[in-house]
């Protein structure tokens, strides 16, 4: 009799450990963008690679630089930006290849808030082509539209 409320009691137990992991823990959810935290070295991975000078075309005083590489059938872009502005509500700063051309706009994501007015981004994909040169980083309300919103900076390769 013992062993068996001995053996209750650890299925008790047990069950009440995984109910309180599993409600309080959430994995991520894989359609999210990941935000990784900034790791200078990676930096190198850019290095001796053409960078530009990002212009603030909104009024304000941000600065930017970009990278933009073409390898092994691969498109690798990274945005450097500081002094945006705060954010309000569920606004975020969203970045963008355009092939100046077509005007047709290709979102490269979420700009990650690393604080103090300072973000980053990188991207890479395998169905950007070279003619997709210009960069631009706008402001975007998180109101489902999927079109570009206020231009905050921008320069072309």
């Amino acid at each position: 009799m013992k062993k068996l409320v001995i053996l209750i009691v650890a299925v008790l137990i047990v069950g009440f450990g995984w109910w309180y992991v599993s409600t309080n823990y959430s994995s991520p959810d894989e359609n999210e963008p990941k935000a990784e935290i900034f790791n200078q070295e990676r930096l190198a991975d850019y290095e001796g690679q053409k960078s530009i000078q990002l212009t603030d075309v909104s009024g304000g005083g941000a600065v930017g630089t970009a990278w933009l590489v073409f390898k092994d059938g691969q498109t690798y872009n990274r945005v450097m930006a500081s002094d945006l502005l705060g954010l309000e509500n569920n606004d975020f700063y969203e970045g963008w290849l355009v092939n100046p051309k077509t005007k047709q706009y290709f979102s490269t994501g979420k700009l990650n808030n690393l604080g103090d007015g300072n973000y980053y981004l990188e991207f890479n994909n395998n169905s950007i082509k070279e003619e997709y040169n210009f960069v631009v980083i706008t402001l975007e309300s998180d109101d489902g539209d999927s079109f570009p919103a206020k231009h905050i900076l921008e320069g072309g390769f």
